[in-house]
């Protein structure tokens, strides 16, 4: 069964704020886009993905119906003998959507852990998480909330969440180019644009951390969690930020 034993799964995560699901139509592409190059060779078009997997389910009665869950898209490739070298069809690939409470966790506190991904990580949100949550493991074992990962001196991103540091009075994200951008970084970038300020995106070094005022994680399912320490190093806590951030995402389709 090579979907179980080889992680054969690509999914996408986001949730619903309130009644309103933001960029949804950027996790649905998202998610065609990494099946159409690892299970249809490029072969497909994002609008017979969309009829074939989602046409039948109605997004905005389900954020009404489910304010303020977690959702997460997964295609899993049907059980069979060998992989294949090229594509696949739509009636090979089984859907499971899942809707849950939003996790309660807060995370507050982070510990610096080596990077197992490379510069040339392959960007595609695969189901088998498994050296990201071994990583998460590892701190919550230190007694911290999560692991912020470290690649030859360079801070790069956290288990599921990338990072975002505000450095005298600027923003600034990880350009590592093994870091996979998530959609939330694109919408934060939007945010600043309407505050007339600019996220920055360059190698962010631990050293770094000395000038840096406020640090978050940012994710489409928890937004921007305020982070209070790292390590040995300790920061002041900017919700107004993060509460700012979640009226924006309300109103974001309405705006774009």
């Amino acid at each position: 069964m090579p979907y179980a034993l080889y992680g054969e799964s690509i999914f996408t995560s986001f949730r619903s704020i309130d009644s309103h699901i933001p960029a949804l139509e950027k996790h649905l592409l998202r998610l065609f886009e990494s099946c159409n190059d690892y299970f249809f060779n490029h072969q497909k078009n994002f609008c017979e993905f969309f009829d074939y997997y989602f046409s039948e389910i109605d997004f905005k009665q389900l954020g009404r119906e489910k304010p303020n869950h977690y959702f997460r898209l997964t295609l899993f490739a049907e059980p069979r003998a060998v992989m294949v070298e090229n594509q696949i069809g739509f009636n090979e690939l089984k859907l499971d959507m899942t809707i849950l409470d939003l996790p309660k966790t807060v995370l507050k506190k982070l510990t610096i852990i080596n990077s197992p991904f490379s510069k040339n990580t392959i960007k595609i949100k695969s189901g088998s998480y498994f050296q990201n949550l071994y990583l998460k493991k590892m701190a919550m074992r230190c007694g911290m909330d999560d692991a912020l990962m470290i690649f030859e001196n360079e801070l790069t991103e956290a288990t599921t969440s990338n990072i975002i540091l505000k450095i005298k009075d600027e923003y600034v994200t990880s350009d590592f180019t093994g870091v996979f951008k998530g959609i939330s970084l694109e919408l934060f970038e939007n945010y600043l644009k309407k505050k007339g300020k600019a996220l920055i995106y360059r190698r962010i070094k631990k050293q770094d951390l000395r000038e840096t005022e406020n640090i978050f994680l940012i994710n489409s399912v928890k937004l921007l969690s305020c982070i209070s320490q790292v390590d040995d190093f300790y920061f002041d806590e900017n919700t107004k930020l993060a509460i700012e951030y979640k009226e924006f995402l309300k109103s974001y389709e309405k705006e774009n």
